[in-house]
């Protein structure tokens, strides 16, 4: 509203002159009990002018500049912005919420207690119902539905007594931590019907206001515990893997990342996108499953396969289980998965089959160099015994 009144401001022109050398100013409604508008600007003196009455059209309305004794009209549109209630220049946004500026969220929703908190910049953690790394999207649902609310009406500011809406013992509860120690606490009550319309009434502990809002916001607070969870299992990082080990049974192979491309362990380069994309799906796990009580049925006991590398100094070991085929789909698909668990976490995991698939490639490809290298090196013993 204050960004449209300066607009209108500073896009002001006069559509005539109607009067000049006016006397007597209460015949066009200016004067006492005509709106006064002055602009302050930085550096100069302020513009003043009176609005007055709406012309006989009522298209158009009567602006005296202040020092003046010129009469305009100017467009209505330009002058109504004044006569209207003060809510219409209230903020309508009942808590005013940045993402990027969320740390901390604590919420009681039927009951049930969430809080979760800002880790990294783009990681969160529960920490209550139930410890876990909370899913980012799942977090920036709740932060958008709060930050969306919309006064539909305001109720009540500084009120004496909040029970008349139920909000003094109030059903649910949600505040969000933002950088700065601020804060945004909603005290809300259960919803009612308005018009076949969900509605909600809420008191800013902060603002010491009620408002009404339309219901439904608080569904994003009512997941299982289970649905929050972070599905990457690593976390969001800003990766940049300088080599990678992959090891099966006895057998290990070493490539190394380098300015010129993906290289074996004796330097030679690496043909094809197997070792990018084996960097690719090693740091973007997604669990399919998750299982708390870790290696049980899962072959991780005695672990098929490994991948190792670092990050940021960090020594990450992903040890891979048990492979099996699911049927999924409404096509009745088969699809693979794998057991995998990081190595020094209890918890293992379900992921898709597709980094077991991309280290089998891996190995046919690092034994298809062997074959090369050694044919290469055989050729090469026949032209020392030649000569």
């Amino acid at each position: 509203m204050v960004r449209r009144v300066a607009h209108q401001l500073h896009d002001l022109t006069a559509r005539a002159v109607v009067a000049e050398g006016l006397q007597d100013v209460a015949e066009y409604g200016l004067g006492e009990g005509s709106i006064k508008v002055t602009l302050s600007l930085e550096g100069r003196e302020p513009i003043i002018f009176e609005a007055g009455d709406p012309n006989p059209t009522s298209v158009s309305w009567y602006v005296r500049p202040v020092p003046g004794d010129q009469v305009f009209i100017v467009k209505k549109s330009a002058i109504d912005y004044y006569r209207l209630s003060l809510e219409h220049f209230r903020e309508k946004r009942v808590g005013i919420v940045d993402a990027s500026e969320a740390e901390r969220i604590e919420a009681v929703v039927d009951g049930r207690r969430i809080v979760v908190r800002k880790v990294r910049e783009r990681t969160w953690e529960m920490t209550e119902p139930v410890v876990q790394r909370a899913d980012r999207q799942l977090v920036r649902t709740m932060l958008g539905r709060t930050g969306a609310l919309k006064a539909m009406e305001f109720v009540a500011d500084a009120p004496k007594d909040l029970a008349q809406w139920k909000l003094a013992e109030p059903a649910h509860r949600v505040q969000i931590t933002l950088s700065g120690d601020r804060t945004v606490t909603l005290r809300v009550a259960e919803p009612f019907l308005e018009e076949d319309q969900s509605r909600v009434y809420v008191y800013r502990e902060e603002d010491d206001s009620v408002y009404k809002v339309k219901g439904g916001f608080l569904d994003a607070f009512r997941e299982d515990a289970e649905k929050y969870r972070d599905t990457l299992i690593l976390g969001s990082q800003d990766w940049d893997l300088k080599d990678i080990t992959v090891s099966r049974g006895e057998d290990s192979i070493l490539v190394k990342n380098s300015s010129g491309g993906w290289r074996w362990d004796d330097e030679t380069p690496i043909s094809g996108s197997t070792p990018r994309r084996l960097a690719s799906e090693s740091t973007d796990l997604r669990a399919l499953e998750f299982h708390d009580d870790g290696t049980k049925n899962s072959g991780l006991e005695t672990p098929s396969g490994r991948v190792v590398f670092h990050h940021n100094e960090k020594k990450i070991e992903i040890l891979l289980g048990s492979r099996f085929e699911v049927t999924a789909g409404a096509q009745g698909r088969t699809e693979k998965r794998t057991h995998v668990q990081i190595k020094g976490e209890k918890v293992s995991y379900v992921i898709t089959g597709g980094l077991s698939d991309i280290i089998d490639d891996l190995f046919r490809e690092h034994g298809r160099k062997l074959e090369r290298d050694a044919e290469k090196h055989l050729g090469q013993q026949g032209e020392d015994h030649e000569k």
